[in-house]
């Protein structure tokens, strides 16, 4: 059985206000309610987006709860769940700017267990961190290049802004659209959503063309970034092989014990091309790397399908069938 009823009750919102904002009939609600009617693919992407929800929690198949997205798109909700903390900022050796994420408690607390005192007991011998960020980032961040790190809420400033889950997994897979120039049909066919949602997602895919001066801002999804300590920036395309070396250093940073001899030595990533080369990407002159959350984790699932079914590691896994 879905919880909608039960995310409803939790939110005050009542069946006439959220056939307002979806265009349908209360009683097609009714309906999906008590499970007399499926919810169809793009209403539930729907859903996730004005409950401020994910579709696991719709459809009943995650414990944790998730929040904080923009209050534009969203209706409003005071419940206790994993919650919009702030923002973090890094001030990196080499780079002139620090660096600047908006964040959920989760990953607020890891930073602290990342982060230690003078006087705590040594937890981990790795010199990296890695978060995931509310806009579509993993990050790993080199704690031999961290000068400082900022942890702030929102009482003392306004963090950058960020989108719903369900709206970066569109911009990731943007270009399978065939025209450029896509109209909102077009967009709602192609991704299988609504018209509503699809006008939404066109004016931000128009807002970041601007942002990326009028570049493609497919890269921005599908590709990671990385911030050398001698202030220079690469773009990697993320494949399965690029995968597969973040993965590693992942579980190394969150569990050294897996690999107890990482922290001896230098290490590489290894980048391979079709034509058979491979480029080798140095840690120690590596500050940060960002990596889009999506694609990770679409490569992730797609390798290694028992992450399907750990639905609460992060709000960017692939919808489960």
């Amino acid at each position: 059985m879905n919880q909608l009823k039960q995310i409803l009750q939790e939110r005050n919102l009542s069946h006439a206000s959220l056939a307002e904002m979806l265009k349908i009939t209360q009683e097609t609600i009714q309906l999906w309610e008590k499970g007399k009617m499926e919810i169809p693919p793009a209403a539930l992407k729907d859903l996730a987006i004005v409950l401020n929800c994910s579709i696991d929690e719709i459809i009943g198949v995650s414990k944790q709860k998730r929040s904080g997205y923009p209050d534009s798109f969203f209706a409003k909700s005071d419940i206790n769940i994993v919650y919009h903390f702030g923002g973090i900022k890094f001030n990196l050796q080499g780079l002139q700017k620090s660096l600047d994420y908006p964040i959920d408690k989760q990953a607020a607390k890891s930073v602290y267990w990342y982060l230690q005192k003078p006087e705590d007991e040594p937890v981990h011998q790795f010199q990296w961190m890695d978060i995931e960020t509310m806009n579509n980032y993993i990050i790993f961040i080199n704690l031999k290049a961290l000068k400082r790190c900022d942890l702030y809420t929102d009482a003392k400033e306004e963090s950058p802004i960020f989108y719903h889950p369900e709206i970066y997994r569109v911009l990731t897979d943007w270009d399978i659209l065939d025209e450029p120039n896509a109209t909102v049909e077009d967009i709602a066919a192609t991704f299988n959503i609504s018209e509503t949602l699809a006008k939404v997602i066109q004016s931000i895919e128009k807002e970041l063309q601007v942002k990326y001066d009028n570049c493609d801002s497919w890269e921005e999804f599908n590709y990671l970034k990385v911030y050398w300590l001698d202030g220079t920036q690469t773009f990697h395309y993320l494949n399965e092989d690029l995968y597969s070396n973040l993965e590693s250093l992942r579980n190394i940073a969150g569990d050294p014990s897996i690999y107890p001899e990482a922290h001896q030595g230098t290490r590489f990533i290894q980048e391979y091309d079709e034509e058979g080369s491979t480029m080798f990407l140095n840690l120690e002159h590596i500050a940060l790397i960002e990596v889009p959350a999506v694609k990770f984790w679409q490569i992730a699932c797609a390798s290694e399908p028992e992450f399907l079914n750990l639905r609460d590691i992060s709000p960017y896994l692939p919808i489960k069938e």
